[in-house]
């Protein structure tokens, strides 16, 4: 008869338990992985396509808010009709997560309040592949932006400092929304739908910026792209530095304003990255 070894069984048991409970305080690790191999697929793609990328800036936020790279946004926009004004409070790092939560609370002459943060005036680039592994939230009313904004020493806004939005998702559409805006003799834009999908998970979400376009892709899947070659259009600001956003916007022209009862709810980021273009082409640029 097999003799049954009680000590060894409970250290084992101690073992399981103590590798379990680690696993449940970290991040999704395993599916953010899994997640990026398409992404790092595509991106070996397009190293044999044009020179490839060197990854030159990231963030996962596993250590807090890192204020050398970001600045949270507080106030009313005054864009769009928008029913939210921004606050530090609603900006949060959560086990290695950042955090944008939209709720009904009145504040700055507003009806709501929400998250805004940017690298504004802290990191630009200029061409490359700009990609963040996020979820958006179910919710009417509700506009989660993954953006990118012209840094204009003089502070000029939307059209003339240009507007690469990377991701846009509204309410709950089974779609995203992915362009650029700037000025063209007036407010320009061009925008192209995703595949139909359910965005209610995490998925990554980016463009590759070169000297000839952007293309925007899901999941290391393209669906859109836009000419920028020799500024064709009056594209010329997309061939200046510009800096990260990521926003949470209540109601307005985007929204709508029928506005869900169920707040808060918040955008969520796993991680952002920036790559560098590495081609022959001399106007590469990278400050930081």
């Amino acid at each position: 008869m097999q003799t049954i070894n009680y000590q060894k069984l409970k250290l084992m048991a101690v073992v399981a338990m103590a590798v379990a409970t680690l696993s449940s305080c970290r991040k999704d690790v395993a599916n953010h992985q899994v997640t990026d191999e398409a992404g790092s697929r595509e991106r070996q793609t397009k190293t044999a396509a044009n020179g490839g990328y060197e990854i030159i800036w990231a963030d996962d936020f596993e250590n807090g808010l890192d204020s050398t790279k970001w600045t949270i946004s507080t106030g009313s926009p005054a864009i769009r009709h928008e029913l939210q004004a921004y606050a530090k409070s609603n900006v949060r790092v959560s086990n290695g997560f950042l955090v944008l939560t939209a709720e009904k609370k009145a504040t700055d002459g507003q009806q709501y309040m929400s998250g805004k943060i940017s690298t504004s005036n802290k990191f630009t680039t200029r061409y490359g592949r700009i990609e963040a592994r996020l979820k958006v939230p179910n919710a009417l009313g509700l506009a989660a932006e993954f953006s990118m904004f012209g840094q204009t020493p003089d502070g000029t806004g939307i059209p003339e400092s240009g507007e690469i939005d990377i991701m846009q998702h509204i309410n709950r559409e089974r779609q995203v929304l992915g362009g650029i805006q700037w000025a063209n003799e007036g407010h320009a834009i061009y925008r192209g739908n995703s595949p139909d999908g359910y965005y209610f998970d995490y998925h990554i979400y980016a463009v590759e910026w070169d000297p000839q376009e952007i293309r925007w892709y899901i999941d290391g899947k393209q669906y859109f792209k836009a000419n920028i070659a020799d500024g064709i259009n009056g594209t010329d600001e997309f061939h200046k530095p510009f800096f990260i956003n990521f926003n949470l916007a209540v109601g307005g022209d985007l929204a709508g304003m029928t506005i869900d009862r169920n707040l808060p709810t918040s955008m969520v980021i796993d991680y952002v990255k920036v790559f560098r273009l590495i081609a022959p082409d001399s106007r590469n640029h990278i400050t930081a």
